[in-house]
């Protein structure tokens, strides 16, 4: 015999308790926003298992899902010229990082922009100004941006030293 039982909090949050002859399955459902979904399921005697949905694809945990969204070959780079000076039109940005082309670069600011890392602002002028800056949640990210570039600098005066020794 099966019985499901339906609970709904603040419009976001499901509960599902199903009960089956032999284990019981917990899957809680949580809608972040209007574009993530994550399904937690819990078996009694068995791990957790964590399915998060975001833009058509599914990460298993958290890490995955921060990897995909700031992973890009130049997203920690144009967050880094983000928190060092903004807004920043695209002009900037792209004298702040020579080494992308133009159509690398607007890819992954679209990218960041779907991601609400970054806000694009556009003035009603001629010709077109465009800026872009760090959403609060982009803001968030500056710990973790701050410490990928020490762990840089680091690691190359690790390389450095290594090749050195090797010379």
């Amino acid at each position: 015999m099966q019985q499901q039982l339906y609970f709904s909090i603040e419009s976001l949050l499901s509960f599902f308790i199903v009960y089956t002859t032999k284990i019981t399955l917990y899957n809680f459902n949580y809608n972040t926003d209007k574009f993530v979904t994550i399904n937690i399921f819990f078996a009694r005697g068995r791990s957790k298992i964590m399915v998060i949905h975001y833009k058509d694809k599914e990460f298993f945990t958290g890490k995955d899902l921060a990897l995909s969204v700031i992973g890009g070959r130049w997203k920690i780079a144009i967050i880094w010229c983000l928190l060092q000076r903004s807004p920043l039109r695209l002009s900037e940005i792209q004298k702040k990082l020579p080494e992308v082309n133009q159509r690398m670069l607007i890819r992954q600011l679209r990218e960041l922009e779907d991601d609400k890392i970054i806000t694009r602002c556009v003035y009603p002028v001629v010709p077109p100004k465009v800026e872009y800056e760090l959403s609060e949640i982009g803001h968030q990210l500056e710990n973790v941006v701050t410490a990928i570039c020490d762990w840089g600098d680091d690691f190359s005066d690790f390389v450095e030293k290594d090749s050195d020794e090797l010379s």
